[in-house]
């Protein structure tokens, strides 16, 4: 569909999927979903066809570093349900869910992504 309507196709949908409604209308929203239709159509195209395409369950017990996986509690791309399955699989993750978000809940809760990846950082001895 992108290949042949272009990017910009996908901003209806993107706005459902990646922002709850409370957050739709801000403007790193807006800021986010303007930039979508400026990205490339085989590229975007191309990262779409790899995503549906992988699969990666089956290596999730290789994963060896500790590993966060933070999930938004509202995201209908990658459902909580998916992040807990994430990290039930990999030895020594943890899961922090993210209130009040949807898909990209680093840009629409950033203060709570950020205190969840620096606290895993902090958490982690110096190499």
């Amino acid at each position: 569909m992108v290949r042949r309507q272009g990017v910009g196709v996908t901003v209806a949908g993107a706005t459902e999927r990646w922002f709850t409604p409370a957050f739709r209308d801000s403007a790193a929203a807006r800021r986010l979903l303007e930039q979508l239709t400026t990205i490339s159509v085989e590229g975007y195209a191309a990262c779409c066809e790899a995503v549906g395409n992988f699969d990666f369950h089956g290596d999730l017990q290789r994963i060896a570093p500790p590993t966060l996986v933070v999930a938004g509690e509202d995201d209908p791309v990658i459902r909580p349900s998916a992040g807990a399955e994430l990290a039930a699989g990999i030895r020594d993750a943890t899961l922090v869910p993210i209130p009040a978000a949807a898909h990209l809940a680093n840009v629409e809760q950033p203060d709570a992504f950020a205190a969840a990846v620096l606290s895993h950082l902090e958490e982690r001895p110096a190499a």
